[in-house]
């Protein structure tokens, strides 16, 4: 059972989120994800990283700009704490 807040009975902060878009691009792979809400995160993962971004609306626009130099990654407990 799923609380509104995006977090499930277990704790998980992104178990409410699927899969939406995907982009390898140039040893930097992009992963789009959105909820029921209009909530989404973008996963970026480098060789020697993972780092997230989030918000609660907008998704089209911030999956335009994934790669732009001023979207601002960070760690998944920064982002999702």
């Amino acid at each position: 059972m799923a609380l509104k807040t995006g977090r499930t009975l277990n704790g998980d902060p992104v178990a409410n989120y699927k899969i939406s878009d995907i982009d390898p691009t140039d040893g930097n792979s992009y992963f789009g994800y959105v909820n029921e809400d209009g909530g989404w995160y973008i996963k970026h993962i480098t060789a020697t990283a993972v780092r997230y971004v989030k918000g609660d609306s907008g998704y089209p626009a911030a999956w335009v700009l994934r790669d732009d130099p001023g979207t601002e990654y960070d760690y998944f407990y920064e982002v999702f704490s």
